[in-house]
């Protein structure tokens, strides 16, 4: 007879460990299974000042005060592995991992979370957390005082750089586009932050190392 979990939840980010914390303090026999390290995308953070609570922490410290957190209500974790297959109309519901483990729930929680797009040139992947951001709001008051780039055409990234204007002491917008997609309030507030700079139809030959 297979081992049957009340709750599994397939995440190990923020989301999956707190809904691995609350429902193993309530005595439910919890599993998460998480793809990759446990943390998430916080542990690629290297500083944290925005937390409720918490001054100052790396994603890192972060990621394993949760995942401690957890494992003392007795829920279960196995990080780095791979979900190869799923039931989730079968009772109990089946998740399987590497092609030769099955896990069995009674629920399943999904929270896989999302990776940010990226743009792939050099340097991103090693400043990534140590200057290259994926969130102005979250992350632009490290960045006060120095030059700041924010790539994209769309609402979003003019909205990221709007966000930023009271903090950089210059700003500069890549896009690979001739002109942008967005709604024209966005633009007409980036336009009238100081020292800003719009660079157009830039798609190739920019190097994080450099301009960071």
């Amino acid at each position: 007879m297979p081992e049957i979990f009340d709750i599994i939840i397939i995440g190990g980010g923020r989301a999956g460990l707190t809904a691995g914390i609350y429902a193993s303090r309530a005595r439910m026999k919890t599993l998460i299974l998480n793809e990759g390290t446990v943390g998430g995308q916080l542990v690629l953070t290297h500083e944290i000042a925005n937390y409720p609570g918490v001054e100052s922490t790396s994603g890192f410290q972060l990621g394993n005060i949760m995942k401690k957190q957890a494992t003392a209500f007795r829920c279960k974790i196995k990080s780095n592995i791979i979900v190869t297959k799923f039931d989730f109309s079968s009772n109990p519901k089946m998740v399987e991992i590497d092609g030769n483990e099955q896990f069995f729930g009674k629920s399943v929680i999904l929270a896989p979370g999302e990776k940010p797009r990226m743009i792939h040139v050099p340097g991103e992947t090693e400043l990534k957390g140590r200057g290259v951001s994926y969130c102005a709001t979250c992350d632009g008051d490290f960045f006060t005082g120095k030059e700041i780039v924010v790539v994209g055409g769309g609402n979003s990234a003019l909205e990221e750089a709007v966000s930023l204007q009271n903090m950089p002491t210059r700003s500069l917008s890549f896009t690979s586009l001739t002109t942008f997609r967005l709604s024209r309030m966005p633009l007409k507030r980036q336009r009238q932050i100081p020292k800003s700079a719009f660079i157009w139809n830039r798609r190739s030959g920019i190097s994080l190392g450099m301009i960071l």
